[in-house]
């Protein structure tokens, strides 16, 4: 959720389903989320507890826009992919697993005063806010408002 949020931006509505199952964990074997973002940007969360890929390459996460579409097949596999709609290509490396690492690192650089923070409490909440709504969303069946303001 925060990816989603960091990239595209305050959520408007999140309307969800899920296949609920029995354990602590999660409540809920499957996630299925249509999410209305608020610059008018709609996309698909789809998500599985126990679920793995098994169809190669991955369907992975995939971004479509009007210039192309940004493809990471594994978010382990160090490469992201981006193709363009001219039929031009690139591939972006980066050092996987290192998210908490860079989020931890960038907090005590803010803390001494080498770079501004890069993610505000404010968004931290706003991000566990809008699991909780789509939880809610399931629970009721309808659409939850998630950025108000």
């Amino acid at each position: 959720m925060a990816a989603f949020r960091y990239i595209f931006g305050q959520v408007n509505t999140v309307y969800a389903l899920g296949r609920p199952q029995d354990e602590a964990y999660s409540p809920y074997m499957s996630y299925h989320c249509q999410i209305h973002f608020k610059n008018s940007v709609a996309g698909q969360y789809n998500y599985f507890c126990d679920g793995l890929e098994t169809q190669k390459p991955a369907v992975g996460f995939r971004i479509f826009g009007t210039r192309g579409q940004i493809y990471l097949e594994d978010k382990n596999s160090g490469k992201l992919f981006v193709s363009y709609r001219d039929g031009t290509a690139e591939e972006i490396s980066f050092l996987p697993n290192r998210g908490y690492y860079n989020e931890f690192l960038n907090f005590s650089n803010a803390f001494h005063g080498r770079e501004p923070i890069q993610v505000a409490p404010k968004d931290a909440f706003g991000d566990m806010k809008m699991i909780f709504d789509i939880l809610k969303s399931i629970e009721t069946l309808q659409p939850i408002k998630v950025d108000s303001h």
